[in-house]
This record gives structure tokens, sequence and C-alpha cells, in this order.
């Protein structure tokens, strides 16, 4: 382990430099590998069974997280080529200092009811492994412990969450491979998935409670890629990091979820036998999701509040995830992932509409740091973004159960978004001509903002 791990990372609203975006992506899938292999996936694979056939959840899983692996790719650009948070992206298309909040706020809220999922697993894993030792006889106590525990790597930054996943990413894959073994060798393959499964879900919600599992993470890819060298190396990280680690963990999660009729991850492997050595291995790997959920979060609240150092937003935001987790979040497990695939999924479409269609990938990084910048929009606030935001959630809860309501509000959004653009804003510059990847507050690229207010602001 490097020195790097032990010292405060730095930047928080600022571009990282392209002198210190040197990762490849090996290390790029080793942070990815750890945000899916963790509890949350394999609770995702027990929300799918019963309610869908062996074949529709398999299914579910393999096309879900393909495309979720496409999006991450392809969110991560902001941060490969500009070395920017995703937060600070969002400022382009959601408008500055005020439409930005609008995604912070949101990624905020997921983040730390991310957090506080994996806590409350964690804590409740410590709480049964230490049954009859005096003083963690408080499930709640012993859960807040765990999330305090849980928010030390992130205060620290970038280097922690690389390492911690690199310890702790083997530790629960053995642990899935073990599950795995014991559920086949118990209960036979076969007998298993030769279901009769309730049709409590449609295949396109299935879809959507997958996507809802790792959307979060595509929205803020950028946090993560803004420190890798290349896009092949993004995409590679990104691809190998996401597909199938979530595939793997989904399907070893619907497994054991038709074995023991438990969706619970620690109930799963007390009711398995597997011991104690399992119980250690979730409350360990608590650590490389929670590394990601709140390193962003903090990311996002320092988006809100400049004057704010990176790690005391990481702090705030880790003690409020501690009182969520306390407070026994997972109960609302199923319905958080499908408000989180209605949300995120407008707002990933709106940013890829403003940064591909509109802009070209050009951006100027000093039109995002200027209060009253072309970025200011109306008022700070972006309205084409806002209607489009509006307008994404509104198709997702009316769609129907035969369509896959996430991809279709996102479509929705990001042609809503291209639309009201041009019907309330005007280019007034030509495109930046060259894409300046050293771009940074103090070193624009020469052309102002491609998009600014017909009528002021």
């Amino acid at each position: 382990m490097s020195l790097e791990a032990f010292q405060v990372e730095k930047h928080g609203v600022d571009a990282v430099p392209k002198s210190e975006r040197t990762k490849g992506w090996w290390d790029l899938f080793v942070i990815q590998a750890g945000v899916n292999i963790t509890l949350s996936s394999l609770l995702l694979g027990g929300l799918l069974v019963p309610g869908l056939s062996w074949a529709q959840a398999c299914w579910a899983l393999v096309v879900g997280n393909i495309i979720l692996g496409v999006l991450l790719a392809l969110m991560g650009y902001f941060g490969v080529d500009y070395g920017v948070s995703t937060t600070v992206a969002s400022r382009f298309s959601m408008g500055h200092p005020r439409g930005s909040w609008i995604a912070s706020i949101i990624i905020l809220i997921s983040m730390v009811g991310w957090f506080g999922v994996t806590a409350e697993l964690a804590g409740q894993a410590t709480h049964d492994a230490l049954q009859g030792v005096p003083g963690f006889s408080n499930t709640a106590i012993v859960i807040a412990v765990i999330g305090v525990l849980n928010s030390l790597p992130p205060i620290f930054g970038f280097e922690n969450i690389k390492w911690l996943s690199r310890l702790a990413v083997p530790g629960l894959t053995g642990l899935c491979i073990w599950i795995l073994y014991v559920i086949i060798s118990k209960y036979g393959y076969w007998n298993l998935v030769h279901y009769t499964p309730t049709r409590s879900l449609s295949l396109t919600t299935g879809l959507d409670l997958v996507m809802g599992g790792l959307i979060v993470g595509v929205f803020t890819a950028s946090d993560i890629s803004r420190y890798v060298v290349s896009e092949r190396d993004n995409w590679i990280g990104c691809m190998l990091g996401a597909f199938p680690p979530s595939l793997f963990l989904g399907m070893v999660g619907a497994l054991s979820k038709l074995a023991t009729g438990d969706w619970n991850a620690v109930s799963v492997v007390q009711r398995l036998g597997l011991g104690a050595p399992a119980l250690i291995v979730i409350i360990a790997s608590s650590w490389t999701a929670n590394n990601t959920n709140l390193y962003c979060s903090g990311l996002a609240l320092a988006n809100m509040f400049p004057r704010m150092s990176r790690w005391q937003s990481t702090a705030l935001m880790g003690a409020l995830g501690t009182i969520l987790a306390a407070s026994r979040v997972t109960r609302y497990f199923g319905s958080f992932l499908l408000a989180l695939s209605d949300l995120f999924s407008p707002l990933i479409g709106i940013l890829l509409c403003d940064y591909f269609v509109i802009r070209h990938s050009r951006l100027n990084l000093r039109e995002a740091y200027e209060d009253k910048g072309p970025c200011f929009y109306t008022g700070g606030v972006n309205l084409a973004a806002v209607i489009a935001l509006i307008s994404g959630f509104v198709v997702a809860k009316l769609a129907p159960a035969s369509v896959m309501a996430s991809l279709v509000s996102l479509f929705a959004a990001a042609a809503v978004y291209f639309i009201s653009l041009k019907v309330l804003y005007r280019k007034t510059s030509s495109e930046t001509k060259d894409k300046d990847l050293n771009s940074s507050p103090s070193s624009p690229s020469a052309d102002a903002c491609s998009v600014t207010p017909r009528t002021g602001g």
C-alpha cells in the first residue's frame, strides 16, 4: 500500500489536472468491482424471484447490467476528458450555481440511503457474529459503530477506496462462490430453478429494479473516472467492473432467495449454516460499497457548499448515513430502487444529451465556476433541464408495465431537453474547435459557452 492512502485527497469541486489522471483500467475495474461486489447486489437478485421465472430473472440481470455498463462508461467521460466530478459537470446542463443543486440533492439522498442500507446489513452481521459478547446486545448501537467505521476511509479519499477495494473484493467474491457451492450441494440447481413464478413482477419491472441497483453509480461515474488516464481505460474498467460482478452476485442472490426464502444476505448466511467467517466477510465488504457511496455524496455536498472542504462534507454525510442505518432503512429497499431509477434515468439522459449532442464533447471549464457566467442561464437554473427532468420523471411514473420505464424516461428527458433548449436558449458562439483536456478554471478553452440565455437571466 502506498503512502498516498494515508493522505487526505485534495481535489473536491476543482478539476483533477491532466498530470494526475494516471490510473489505468485495472484501478478503475477494482473500484467498480468493489461497488458491485457488495451486499446490495445480492439483495437485488433476491428481489427478482419468485416474482419472475428463472429465465426472466437471468435475462433481466444480463440485459440490465449490459445497459448499465454502457451508461457507466459514457457518464465517465466528464471525468476522463476534463477531470471533473459529476456534480460539477451537471453545472453545464442544469445551471450554476442553483441548477446543479438539483443533481447534488438527489445524489445526496440516494448515496446516503445506500450507505444506510449497507451499514445496516454489516451492523446486523456484526451483532450476530458477536452474540453472547457483553456490551454487544444492542443492534442499533452496533450498526452505528459500523457506520462510523465505514465513514473513515472515504474521508481520506481516492487512494483509500482503491486499496480497500483490492483487499475486500476477493473476500466477498470467495464468499459468494462458497454460498453458491453450498446452495447447489444442499438443494440442487435444477430443483431450485424449476419453480412456479408468482408473476408478481413483469420483466420490464425486473429490468427497472436492476437499473435502480446501480444507476446512482452510473450517474456519479465521473467522480471515480476523473483519475483515469484514457477513454479506452474507462471503457474497459467500467464494463469489466460492472457487468460480470453484478450478474454473478445477482444470480447468487436469486438462488439464495429460492433456497432460503429470505432476501437478506445476513439471514441467508445464517440459514445456510456458514457461520462467523461468512459474517466477517460481510462486515468487511461493507467498506467497498460505502467507500464510494460516501465519497460521492461528499463531493455532491461540496458542490453545494464550496467553502466546505471535501473531507468535512464527507464526514457530515457519514453521520447522516449512520443515523439512517440505525433506523433500519432496508425495510424500504424495493421501493427505494424503483425511485432511484425514476429519478436518475432522466438526469442521465439530460447530461448525456448536453455533452454529446449539444456540445459535441467540448467544455470550457471556466464557465462551470463563474457565478454569473454563461452557465448562469436563468437565475442560475437551466429551465430546459428542469422541464426535461420533470417530464422524464412523469413518463417513468406513467409508463405501462410492458415497457422499461427507466430507458423510456431517459430518452424522453433527452428529447425534451434538446427541444426545450432550442426554444428557451440560443447559441451565441461557435463550438469549441479543439477539446482541451488540460482545461481548468484558470486555463479555459478558447471559446465561450455554446449555450447562453435568450432573454438574459
